[in-house]
């Protein structure tokens, strides 16, 4: 029974140094690790042609300028619809329409510069 007990603290003995010997790789070996699998990554990943880049550049610069026109034609309209509106109110308040008028171009002037 001795001899059981003391192959077993042996063995457990011999299987905490071996996960020593196995512990946790440094931060340089895992840097150079994680770079490694960075190379693999970029070597299997489909790059697209020239003519691809360029067709989908256009396809991104057409989206842009659409939605440029398209924002800036709802802020015109808008804008001119708040200016008759504010004309048409009445000046019961105390504010009339010039005021109302002055103060939205001070409001667009400052947007514009």
């Amino acid at each position: 029974m001795a001899e059981k007990a003391k192959s077993k603290s042996n063995q457990s003995k011999s299987s905490k140094s071996s996960k020593a010997a196995q512990s946790k790789p440094s931060a340089a070996q895992r840097f150079i690790a994680y770079l490694k699998n960075v190379r693999q990554e970029i070597k299997r990943t489909s790059w697209p042609n020239r003519a691809e880049v360029l067709k989908m550049s256009a396809l991104v610069i057409g989206a842009l300028v659409f939605f440029g026109l398209t924002i800036f034609s709802l802020d015109s309209i808008m804008t001119r619809f708040v200016a008759f509106y504010a004309k048409l109110s009445p000046s019961s308040s105390g504010v009339d329409s010039s005021s109302i008028q002055e103060l939205l171009n001070q409001v667009l002037s400052g947007l514009i510069y």
